[in-house]
């Protein structure tokens, strides 16, 4: 197969993809809405704001570093999965707390 069947194929189900995951979230949303109320609706989507804000600040750029050297040095692909592993598990633990905090 070409390179240009391939791209376009592998774009296409990328998009389709996307559609459905996007409509999925889209009726998940309006379903939560009406089933729990504007109030608890709105404490939920302050929940998964604070929680998604703070699962960015856990990454803390690793996964775009952890893919980069795996990339540069596949053979210690299994040190740097390890070590990621353990820092990024260190990470969410610190945010954690931050978050039971606030």
């Amino acid at each position: 197969m070409s390179t240009v069947k391939t791209v376009t194929k592998n774009t296409l189900a990328l998009m389709i993809t996307s559609v459905v995951s996007k409509a999925f979230a889209f009726i998940t949303l309006i379903l939560l809405a009406r089933y729990l109320g504007s109030e608890n609706y709105g404490k939920l989507a302050f929940a998964m704001a604070l929680t998604s804000f703070f699962t960015v600040i856990a990454d803390f750029g690793l996964s775009s570093l952890i893919v980069r050297e795996v990339a540069r040095e596949k053979e210690k692909a299994g040190l740097y999965l390890g070590t990621f592993s353990v820092f990024k598990v260190l990470l969410a633990v610190v945010v954690f707390l931050a978050l039971v905090l606030i």
